[in-house]
C-alpha cells in the first residue's frame, strides 16, 4: 500500500517519465530539428524550463510562454534540437542541477550544443525566436527577462525620465 498523498510524484515517477518521453523523442525521430507542428507535451516543457533555468541563471521562470520558445525553437531548424539537447542533458541520471552536470552528460558537447544553448537563453532573456527563414518571431514581450533587468516593474512605467536613469534588478 502507498502512503503518497495524491498528486505526488516521487522521483522514481518522474525519473520513468522522463525517460519515456526521451525515448518517445528518438522512435518518432526527433534526434534532431523537427518540423513537427505537435505541441510539446508537459513532461518537455518541464523538462525544457529545468534546462533553461540552469541556461539563463534564473530559479522562477514564468511557466506561460515556456511552450511557445520550446516550439518556436524546434522549429527554428537548429542543428541540435533543443528537445535533443535537454534529452542529453537529462541522460539516464535525471535532471540536470547545473552546467557542470550538463557537461558530464555530454551535452554541451554535442555538435550545435553552444548555438541552441545561447538560442534557449536568448529566447528567455529577450521574448524572441528564430525563425528556419533567418527571421525572429517575437513570443511574449511582457514575459522577457530583459523587463526584470533593465527596470523595476511598474503600472505607470514610472516617473517621467525614469528609463534614463539605471534600473534594479527585480528577478
Amino acid at each position: 500500500m502507498s502512503t503518497e498523498s495524491p498528486g505526488h510524484i516521487t522521483r522514481r515517477t518522474f525519473v520513468v517519465a522522463s525517460g519515456l518521453a526521451v525515448a518517445s523523442l528518438y522512435l518518432v525521430g526527433c534526434g534532431g530539428s523537427s518540423s513537427s507542428t505537435a505541441p510539446p507535451t508537459q513532461v518537455q516543457v518541464l523538462n525544457f524550463i529545468t534546462v533553461s533555468r540552469i541556461l539563463t541563471g534564473v530559479k522562477d521562470l514564468p511557466f506561460e510562454p515556456a511552450a511557445d520558445y520550446l516550439s518556436g525553437l524546434e522549429a527554428a531548424g537548429l542543428e541540435l534540437s533543443p528537445n535533443a539537447f535537454v534529452a542529453a542533458a537529462f541522460g539516464n541520471e535525471g535532471a540536470p542541477m547545473s552546467m557542470s552536470d550538463m557537461k558530464r552528460m555530454g551535452a554541451t558537447a554535442l555538435p550545435g550544443a553552444d548555438a541552441c544553448m545561447r538560442a534557449i537563453a536568448g529566447a528567455w532573456w529577450s521574448g524572441i525566436v528564430p525563425t528556419a527563414e533567418g527571421g525572429q518571431r517575437v513570443v511574449t514581450f511582457q514575459d522577457a527577462l530583459v523587463w526584470r533587468t533593465v527596470h523595476e516593474s511598474s503600472n505607470c512605467l514610472g516617473a517621467t525620465g525614469s528609463w534614463s536613469k539605471p534600473g534594479e534588478q527585480v528577478a
